[in-house]
């Protein structure tokens, strides 16, 4: 990526172009970024944008022997292309013979014209098409960014914005909107118009922060862990309001419940925080309510209320019982199976 974006800055271009991966906000920066570099008087002469999924070969080839107006580059774009897929996809209609008309144009491709493919998910590397990018162009790979380049890449978004970010709320942010860069962005943007002052702390986040599923079933745990049954009830109303699906519900609820069976073997061997956020993958701010929570059910329970969800779920799957049903019962089941307030249990 970054010779990619060295060789951008330089007015360095290639023929060819395969973008690829689960990162769509990434790969359509730089579509975006490709384009105005190439493109910077956005002549729209020059510009050719194709949906794969519609396009022919013969239209791509088409437009990519139009010559170029007044000189400069011709830059076409072919979005969600099809001919590169894993799983020897092909789009209907396509034979073999345009594939290979394509293939023959891209080994010697004009110079003065680039051809960016980008593909949602993962391509075939043994095909033809991939192999002559590769060598012809470039190919790169944008795949979903892991925790901590997650977290760096939040930080530059707020400094952009004018602000700063405490780590804390870094986390949240993350843990509340997920690893798409599409929401994260959304909601640091929307950080940094609402929040007060230049410094973005974790009460910022929990305040202003759309919350997603996961962060309403933690709230969920929460509730039963304080065997609060009219609260724990009201969350369930709103996870399903949300439109999210019991089945789910139930999923997330269970993993939830698997964490803490973790962390309760891991605190009693007298692993640290810090051992336990990492086995679990989860911000510090968060196993620290998920070790307090530990602390709240006796662990024959939570083995339990492990077997109560996966009989639930074997239940709806087999048509016995109805998840509409069994889930507001299994929550009041949990709520009475936790600690009374003042203490935990041996």
């Amino acid at each position: 990526m970054h010779q990619l974006k060295k060789s951008i800055s330089l007015g360095l271009f290639s023929p060819l172009y395969l973008f690829y991966g689960e990162e769509d906000y990434l790969l359509e920066e730089m579509v975006r970024e490709l384009s105005r570099a190439m493109l910077p008087e956005q002549n729209g002469w020059n510009l050719a944008i194709f949906d794969g999924d519609e396009a022919a070969v013969g239209d791509l080839l088409a437009a990519a022997r139009t010559p170029v107006f007044g000189g400069g580059r011709r830059l076409i774009i072919v979005k969600n292309a099809p001919w590169f897929a894993a799983g020897g996809k092909k789009k209907a209609g396509e034979d073999s013979e345009g594939l290979e008309v394509l293939a023959a144009f891209c080994q010697k491709p004009p110079g003065d014209l680039s051809i960016i493919f980008t593909v949602a998910g993962s391509v075939d590397k043994r095909r033809k098409l991939v192999k002559i990018i590769e060598k012809q162009g470039r190919a790169v790979y944008f795949p979903h960014l892991r925790q901590e380049e997650l977290l760096a890449w939040l930080n530059q978004r707020f400094r952009t914005g004018g602000k700063k970010a405490e780590r804390a709320a870094l986390e949240y942010l993350v843990f509340a909107a997920g690893n798409s860069l599409h929401t994260l962005a959304l909601e640091a943007d929307k950080l940094c118009l609402y929040s007060q002052g230049q410094q973005i702390s974790l009460d910022d986040a929990q305040t202003l922060v759309s919350k997603g599923s996961q962060v309403v079933v933690f709230e969920l745990l929460e509730a039963v862990t304080a065997r609060n049954a009219l609260k724990s009830q009201s969350l369930l109303d709103q996870l399903l309001l949300q439109g999210e699906a019991q089945q789910r519900i139930l999923i997330l609820l269970a993993r939830e419940f698997h964490n803490l069976l973790l962390a309760q073997d891991m605190l009693s061997r007298g692993e640290s925080p810090g051992d336990l956020a990492a086995a679990l993958g989860l911000p510090p701010f968060v196993v620290r309510k998920i070790s307090a929570a530990a602390r709240s059910f006796r662990r024959r329970d939570l083995i339990t209320i492990l077997e109560l969800m996966l009989a639930a779920d074997a239940a709806q799957k087999t048509g016995s019982g109805k998840l509409s049903e069994q889930l507001p019962l299994l929550i009041l089941r949990i709520c009475a199976m936790a600690a009374a307030p003042q203490g935990g249990r041996e």
